[in-house]
């Protein structure tokens, strides 16, 4: 007979993790129809499709988490050996946050592609990493399922190193996304001395510190708390591991929804070629019509189209 569980201090967890994930749901609910509200019209269909498949992704996820908790606290209640086996819903948040997490990669990614001019041997490496984070989730996400118990997997080194890796990767890919997007745009203040563009790129500097800051912490974090391999199994990881998909949606939804905010910052002299503009209008289905509705005319820029083609 497996040991008995102590439910607080191991789905407990599981529970405020959940709940966290629901509020956070709200707020990716809100922030995407913000964004059809605001940028539907304007965006590219890739773009769109990106916004839809990241909220159907959360809301799916959330569903999958409130069965298992309803599964391990309602369904199994008084049964202590049903709290040891890890069921299908429990495990599917790996490979749907690990989906999640490479969506919004790649399209920071994608950023840092236009912003360095084609330099790939940087996007390459941001690329490599999350694929590597991707490859480490599913070789856990397999061995999740193939154990088909949490007890079976107790003091598993071999998890261990894999989670590891996972979420070392993972922070690897969100330090190099930020410090790459923040050396660029501060690169563009050495050539400017007019003062709404450089409020503008402070500006720009901050949402990306933010933005940067946040995903990063929060897989440290995990990363610290993710001893859940032992048994009875402490699962205060899973806490932050569930809303990991959720911080990592609302950091792009929040990228979009900003740049309105951003605009009407910089309602003179933001020419077309520097980074900042990019930022703003790299998503845009005509971004040279908006630059237009800031004061700039005749204007021809390589960059940006290159953005609305590919």
């Amino acid at each position: 007979m497996a040991p008995l569980v102590n439910i607080e201090a191991s789905y407990g967890s599981l529970f405020l993790g959940v709940i966290a994930s629901i509020g956070l749901l709200g707020i990716t609910t809100m922030q995407t129809w913000i964004y059809w509200l605001k940028y539907s019209k304007r965006d590219r269909q890739i773009i769109k499709a990106l916004v839809l498949v990241l909220w159907c992704l959360e809301f799916v996820r959330a569903c999958f988490a409130v069965h298992a908790v309803y599964h391990y606290v309602i369904a199994e209640w008084g049964n202590p050996e049903a709290l040891g086996v890890n069921i299908w819903s429990f495990n599917i948040y790996v490979p749907l946050n690990t989906l999640i997490r490479i969506m919004v990669q790649s399209f920071f990614a994608y950023r840092v592609k236009v912003l360095s001019e084609n330099n790939w041997y940087l996007v390459g490496l941001i690329i490599f990493l999350a694929v590597a984070n991707l490859a480490a989730n599913m070789g856990l996400f397999a061995e999740f399922t193939l154990a088909q118990g949490l007890s079976k997997i107790q003091g598993s080194d071999k998890l261990g190193n894999i989670a590891t890796i996972g979420l070392a990767s993972s922070i690897a890919a969100d330090v190099s996304i930020t410090g790459s997007l923040l050396f660029y745009v501060n690169r563009f203040r050495s050539h400017t001395q007019e003062k709404r563009t450089l409020r503008l790129i402070k500006r720009v500097m901050f949402y990306l510190i933010n933005v940067g800051v946040l995903t990063t912490m929060i897989d440290i974090a995990t990363l610290v708390l993710c001893d859940g391999f032992s048994y009875p199994p402490n699962l205060d990881f899973y806490a932050l591991a569930e809303v990991t998909g959720n911080i990592y949606s609302n950091s792009l939804l929040s990228t979009l929804n900003a740049r309105d905010s951003l605009k009407s910052v910089s309602e003179a002299e933001v020419m077309p070629e520097n980074p900042v503009s990019v930022l703003v209008f790299a998503h845009s289905v005509n971004p040279g019509s908006a630059l237009t509705s800031l004061g700039s005319e005749n204007i021809s820029c390589s960059g940006d189209t290159d953005v609305s083609e590919k």
